[in-house]
């Protein structure tokens, strides 16, 4: 049952790390931008929530992105430690060496990535919120 499970996980990524790596960079851009049209149309209330609310679905799509992959990465450090807690020493003998497999492959962690570049995680969606607000200060100084 493990093994299928990671065998879909790598399904997975093999599937979609060109699209998350393409969604984050645009997600990206369109935030910093909208970022700088809130705050441009600060005058008008119509605009304001227009732009406002485009900026908070950027944030919340960016998130949706990064969730799986840190539910992934929880999931599998809760399998590491799981076998790392087991009594092995109660186990056959022939279970021995299966066990050894199991704790060395558990030591590899499932992750989803964008483009083999970053680990979609927390950690990633707070770097990406950070380089998004830096682009958008940046943007709005030139204006």
């Amino acid at each position: 049952m493990y093994r299928n499970a990671v065998r879909y996980c790598n399904l997975v990524e093999s599937l979609f790390v060109k699209s998350i790596f393409v969604q984050l960079f645009f997600n990206v851009v369109c935030l910093s931008i909208a970022g700088v049209e809130t705050v441009m149309k600060l005058g008008n209330a119509a605009d304001t929530i227009r732009f406002g609310s485009f900026t908070f679905a950027q944030v919340a799509h960016i998130f949706v992105l990064c969730l799986p992959g840190q539910r992934l990465l929880n999931h599998s450090e809760e399998v590491y430690n799981a076998a790392c807690d087991a009594m092995w020493y109660i186990f056959p003998k022939k279970c021995h060496n299966l066990y050894k497999f199991l704790l060395a492959r558990t030591l590899i962690f499932s992750e989803i990535t964008a483009f083999k570049v970053a680990t979609m995680s927390m950690e990633t969606f707070l770097a990406i919120i950070q380089t998004a607000m830096s682009y958008f200060t940046v943007l709005l100084s030139t204006t």
